[in-house]
């Protein structure tokens, strides 16, 4: 599924593959190895895919040779990755984040803290379509106890400023507390 051009740079001449997440993540399992000192690698293997937008998260990170520090969390029903992105992008769709739309992400495949993610320079296309209703979460997810929430974080890879990202998980649990803006939750399962 591998259609490889010699090109020193992602160029627009060079041919983008149309695929699904997990075809993105399994391609990108094959440049673990790749990475630079820092965890970064990013190929020169463009893709094109329709994916929904979850949420805008900031990596807070300064790794020389990582780049553009903003991230997106997007899914295509199926599975979920995260899109790498500049200011101007990663602004665009903090606007438009509420209303869970349906975007064109054109980009290169690439790796953090062997994360497979996606590098996007080019602003995404909004495919006036809202399509979290159609989104079954359960595709994605796993159900956890806070206990296992606690290892799962406790094998998080960390970044320079103490952030990782990780796996999309669901839990029982009541939130006991939030903050005043909304930005920490904090929840409990009366243990």
């Amino acid at each position: 599924s591998s259609s490889s051009s010699s090109s020193e740079s992602s160029s627009s001449s060079e041919s983008i593959n149309k695929l699904t997440i997990r075809e993105i993540k399994e391609i990108g399992e094959t440049f673990i190895g790749k990475e630079n000192n820092v965890g970064v690698y990013e190929s020169n293997y463009q893709v094109e895919i329709d994916l929904t937008l979850l949420a805008c998260l900031d990596a807070i990170t300064s790794k020389t040779g990582y780049g553009d520090r903003y991230k997106i969390l997007m899914t295509d029903g199926n599975d979920y990755i995260y899109i790498k992105t500049n200011n101007e992008n990663y602004q665009y769709l903090k606007k438009y984040v509420q209303n869970r739309g349906l975007y064109k992400i054109k980009g290169n495949i690439s790796l953090y803290n062997k994360e497979i993610e996606i590098t996007v320079n080019d602003k995404p296309q909004y495919l006036n379509i809202d399509n979290l209703g159609l989104i079954n979460f359960d595709n994605f997810s796993s159900l956890l106890t806070l206990e296992e929430v606690y290892e799962e974080i406790n094998k998080l890879t960390l970044n320079t400023k103490g952030v990782a990202f990780s796996k999309i998980v669901k839990i029982h649990s009541k939130c006991l507390a939030k903050d005043i803006n909304n930005t920490n939750l904090f929840f409990g399962n009366g243990d």
